[in-house]
């Protein structure tokens, strides 16, 4: 994509890295796009994406990937997921099945 601007200088917004996580570099690119006042947008490509349900996970799942996932011990896991169930957002925590019956509402 190249813009045009008002005196005749030509900016591309190509990116051949096509993601960059790099916040110097961003800023650089939003500079140069905030020397606009206008722009037309020419067209738009859009996808769809699914992503499949996530599978359930059984007691010492639970605890297993509270503990790496997010810094919780064993017991600390269990009495949230507990807290979950009796306010009703996930089904039994202390289980030790891994599927969710065909009929489970996930949202």
């Amino acid at each position: 994509i190249v813009v045009n601007t008002s005196d005749g200088r030509e900016v591309s917004l190509d990116w051949e890295r096509v993601r960059c996580f790099e916040k110097d570099i961003a800023s650089m690119f939003l500079l140069q796009v905030k020397e606009f006042q206008e722009a037309s947008v020419e067209s738009i490509t859009t996808k769809e994406k699914f992503k499949t349900r996530p599978l359930a996970l059984n007691t010492v799942e639970l605890m297993r990937v509270g503990s790496s996932g997010l810094g919780l011990g064993p017991h600390h896991a269990m009495q949230i997921a507990e807290r979950l169930y009796t306010q009703g957002y996930i089904s039994y925590p202390r289980t030790e099945t891994t599927h969710y019956p065909e009929n489970f509402d996930l949202m």
